[in-house]
């Protein structure tokens, strides 16, 4: 274990970069725009709710004094809560140094209520005078951006302080890569910097080394989120799923997560033919905004299923999930998932949650916003399919042969299992990069 005095006593000066002319220009100017914009549109600003929220203390008042810290910059609720289980990693190996998360949003600073933080405060407004004051009066030892948040004076100012400052669960689009790259005077120098990029998938790295960022520097340590997967069903939720839809085996039953307005139908069409097949499978429907799901229940009466909104507490043969949260652990009552968001241009939903569960993943053709996961998952627990037809024509398949998805179930759930540790490699190879064994 590294002790409180392993990072007060790290002398980070060598860490302090040189920065060429070229970089003053583009920062000067950078600041110029950036102090201008403020001083016009601060007051037209605090109409949005964002930006008034924690006004004042992020522009630097306000803030305690801390005998040095940990900052974990997680932009909002989604970073946030992915960092929860490498915040936990970080306050084992610091016993006793307070850690601050900072957010830029309202939803991020109420997720951080589920982090195991000393600290909730809003990251200071990109402006040099704020973000001095902000690390004067913090006085962090150790700075660590969750994914992707980029911001020029508070890289500047951490450097400059000798904090070194890493990258957990990075990610770079391509098109951010070639902005970055258009600004390569500014960020080059900057990234440069940074000790350590953990990024989440392989298809990463050539996008941060077109900016200057050392081989050495990146490594592929797996997505952080994965760590907070439900690591086991809730007995409860399944146990009274079953029962009310008249099952006590998963086989029995289809689950279709994270559904939007114009999947509810397709997915319908694409049961009953199952159920021609398995006439015991039973359904349960979870739109992604729960609102809609005495919709979804009148959709399914259309087609005479016996439906009913899970908040009813009726019996059926079809659930539509109207809770928040339950999603997950529901999973483990069925034996397929059809995911949402794939069948419309959404870009789907998370795969991974269904897959760790057990079930046997079905997504239609619009997945773009988890492509690691889709390769990861396809043939191996996880079938692609283009459309309403071809979701009926594998569904139908599986029901006819149920040994064949329950090998699927196996693979999904093997598969997904590796995808566990992803905060333990981020952290060794932070460790590693700045020199703290």
């Amino acid at each position: 274990m590294v002790n409180k005095g392993d990072i007060y006593g790290k002398d980070n000066g060598k860490r302090r970069p040189l920065f060429g002319v070229a970089f003053w220009v583009a920062f000067v100017i950078y600041n110029l725009a950036v102090h201008c914009l403020f001083l016009l549109l601060w007051a037209p600003a605090l109409f949005f709710r964002n930006f008034r929220y924690r006004f004042f203390s992020r522009l630097g008042f306000g803030l305690p004094r801390l005998d040095g810290c940990i900052i974990v910059h997680a932009a909002s609720a989604g970073e946030t809560l992915a960092a929860r289980k490498f915040v936990a990693l970080l306050r084992e190996r610091f016993p006793g140094v307070p850690v601050v998360v900072t957010t830029v949003t309202t939803t991020g600073a109420k997720a951080v209520e589920k982090v195991n933080a000393d600290y909730n405060l809003g990251l200071p407004y990109d402006l040099l005078p704020p973000v001095c004051l902000a690390l004067r009066r913090l006085n962090p030892v150790i700075l660590i951006l969750i994914e992707s948040d980029y911001w020029p004076n508070l890289l500047f100012a951490a450097l400059r302080r000798g904090v070194p400052v890493a990258v957990v669960n990075g990610w770079l689009t391509e098109k951010a890569a070639s902005r970055y790259r258009v600004a390569g005077w500014l960020f080059r120098p900057l990234l440069a910097g940074i000790a350590a990029f953990a990024v989440s998938d392989e298809e990463y790295v050539p996008r941060f080394e077109s900016l200057g960022v050392g081989g050495d520097s990146v490594e592929v340590t797996g997505n952080i989120k994965y760590d907070n997967l439900v690591m086991e069903p809730n007995p409860g939720l399944v146990s009274e799923a079953h029962s009310r839809l008249g099952i006590n085996d998963r086989l029995d039953l289809l689950i279709a997560g994270s559904t939007h307005d114009g999947e509810e139908e397709l997915i319908t069409r694409a049961y009953l033919a199952a159920r021609d097949v398995r006439p015991s499978l039973k359904l349960l429907i979870a739109p992604r905004y729960p609102e809609r799901a005495a919709g979804v229940a009148d959709l399914l009466s259309r087609f005479d299923i016996l439906a009913a909104t899970y908040s009813s507490g009726a019996t059926c043969d079809a659930l539509v999930l109207d809770t928040m949260g339950d999603l997950a652990c529901l999973y483990a009552a069925g034996a397929v998932a059809v995911v949402g968001g794939s069948f419309v241009p959404r870009g789907g939903q998370n795969v991974v949650e269904p897959a760790y569960a057990g079930c046997a993943v079905l997504y239609g053709p619009n997945m773009f916003h988890f492509p690691y996961e889709v390769r990861l998952l396809d043939g191996d627990g996880g079938t692609a399919v283009a459309d309403g037809d071809e979701l009926t024509r594998v569904l139908s398949r599986f029901y006819r042969k149920p040994d064949t998805l329950e090998a699927e179930m196996s693979k999904a759930r093997a598969v997904t299992a590796g995808l566990i540790g992803g905060s333990a490699r981020a952290m060794d190879f932070v460790m590693k990069r700045w020199g703290i064994e």
